[in-house]
């Protein structure tokens, strides 16, 4: 039994895996901070750093 598999179509499912995945922990990040109670002036700091 042989398995046929394109290296390139694999290769551009990883990136593109790899792409959203970084999307998705900034997303999370994002929202992590969101919850947190923060006095406003760490609020105003963190809006500047995003």
């Amino acid at each position: 039994m042989s398995l046929n598999y394109d290296n390139e179509k694999i290769k551009a499912l990883a990136e593109q895996l790899q792409s959203e995945g970084d999307y998705f922990s900034i997303v999370l990040d994002v929202m992590q901070w969101k919850f947190l109670v923060l006095p406003r002036f760490e609020q105003l700091m963190l809006a500047d750093y995003i």
